[in-house]
């Protein structure tokens, strides 16, 4: 096998081009037309696709109100510590006992219903969440508890401390209930012995009325006498005190019906983020450091200069020569290398196959044929060129068929043999 046979399967391969299906003919090979038997298969086949799709429909419509009817409407809030939420997260479990204990509970949601609550001097105003609490609305609830008996904060945010409570520290300590028991708090809202399930938060003031579950100077329970227009405070650090999965673990219930029990009428505030005002304290500026700016200049100069220093200097075009010149034959003759290395006689065989049959289709005007049949079968095209291609030369059409559709060879000596035929071929062709 020499080095030239294997280039002009390469030669071939690069001349040849993909066509798509030719007309008349579809990929399976079906009739346009149809028998009546097989459309009423169609029919058939129809309904039982839209039975089956109602059957479906059906299925999942009774499903959904399985569901609905098992699980009923669902909480009337999914907010963590909601008084309204009977979830595991919830605290509807304390808002029902106090209740039952003749303390009204009033549920304030957002600035507007706080207002209309009247906080009064036999009110105690509870906060278990404030993380929706901005530095506007944080002065609202200071404005309207001014009245309270006292103010209750679950874990408050050090945003809210830092306005209501500023001489109080915060330290984040989460502990167990082993490390949780109280001593003489000087408080009636906790007794000696008593126990939490779980704290987060510890709390430190020297201002401080009374201070209980302390660790090193800082306390989960901390009261803070009035102050100026500020009602009398009560931090508790523990989000699992007022919790409906918790509340009855070691102490919490006790804990928590003292602390909000002292009046007659408790107000739970639940804080909204629609309170806060468009444009007011919660927007991004407050939320970036102040050396953010300067840095992001000082940034933008230094990018700019190195654009300006490397950059491409826009100009006329000008030629350029190129690293290297390539000859199209060396492709050739690489891809031919290639195919010899790989010892692929099948492929290189199909190849010469497909440019022979494109160039004889171009020859005899007769549509290209696709050069690869190694996917498909024959197609109308390559019988009309094999049939042409058989007048022309006076060859049997199975003799034609065998070298231009035939099986690709896969020894080097049958691969020599099938690229003498397809030349002698081809000159045939071109002298008639």
């Amino acid at each position: 096998m020499t080095t030239e046979l294997w280039e002009r399967s390469a030669e071939a391969a690069a001349e040849s081009t993909t066509e798509g299906w030719p007309g008349g003919a579809s990929p399976d090979g079906d009739s346009p037309g149809g028998t009546s038997s097989g459309g009423a298969a169609r029919r058939a086949r129809g309904w039982r696709r839209r039975w089956v799709l109602v059957a479906v429909l059906a299925a999942a419509v009774v499903a959904v109100a399985f569901l609905f009817v098992s699980q009923g409407p669902g909480p009337a809030s999914s907010a963590p510590l909601d008084p309204r939420n009977p979830t595991a997260n919830g605290a509807q479990a304390l808002a029902r006992v106090l209740e039952s204990q003749g303390v009204r509970v009033v549920v304030a949601r957002g600035e507007a219903e706080l207002e209309r609550a009247g906080v009064d001097a036999d009110t105690t105003v509870v906060v278990t969440r404030t993380a929706p609490l901005a530095e506007s609305t944080t002065k609202g609830l200071a404005r309207l508890a001014s009245r309270a008996e006292r103010l209750v904060l679950v874990a408050p945010d050090r945003s809210v401390l830092r306005y209501l409570a500023p001489e109080v520290s915060v330290t984040e300590a989460r502990r167990a209930a082993q490390d949780l028991v109280a001593a003489n708090c000087g408080t009636s809202d906790v007794k000696p012995g008593e126990t939490l399930s779980r704290s987060q938060v510890e709390y430190t003031s020297s201002l401080a009325d009374a201070a209980c579950f302390t660790h090193d100077g800082a306390s989960v329970y901390l009261s803070l006498a009035r102050r100026g227009v500020t009602p009398p405070m009560v931090l508790l650090g523990s989000t699992s005190m007022p919790a409906n999965d918790q509340i009855t673990d070691a102490s919490n219930a006790a804990v928590m019906l003292r602390a909000l029990g002292h009046s007659g009428r408790v107000v739970w505030y639940v804080p909204s983020r629609e309170d806060v005002p468009a444009g007011g304290d919660a927007g991004l500026g407050s939320l970036v450091p102040p050396w953010l700016g300067p840095v992001l200049a000082l940034g933008g100069f230094a990018f700019l200069g190195l654009v300006l220093w490397r950059g491409r200097r826009f100009g006329r075009l000008v030629p350029e020569p190129l690293p290297v010149v390539v000859r199209a034959v060396e492709t050739t003759e690489s891809r031919g290398r290639l195919y010899r290395r790989a010892r692929d006689a099948s492929r290189a065989g199909a190849t010469l196959q497909g440019a022979a049959r494109t160039r004889l289709a171009d020859y005899l005007g007769l549509p290209r044929p696709n050069p690869s049949i190694s996917s498909r079968g024959a197609d109308g095209s390559d019988h009309m060129l094999v049939s042409a291609v058989s007048a022309a030369t006076g060859r049997p059409v199975g003799e034609v068929g065998a070298l231009l559709l035939g099986p690709p060879p896969t020894r080097d000596d049958h691969l020599l043999g099938l690229a003498a035929e397809l030349a002698a071929l081809e000159k045939e062709v071109r002298r008639s």
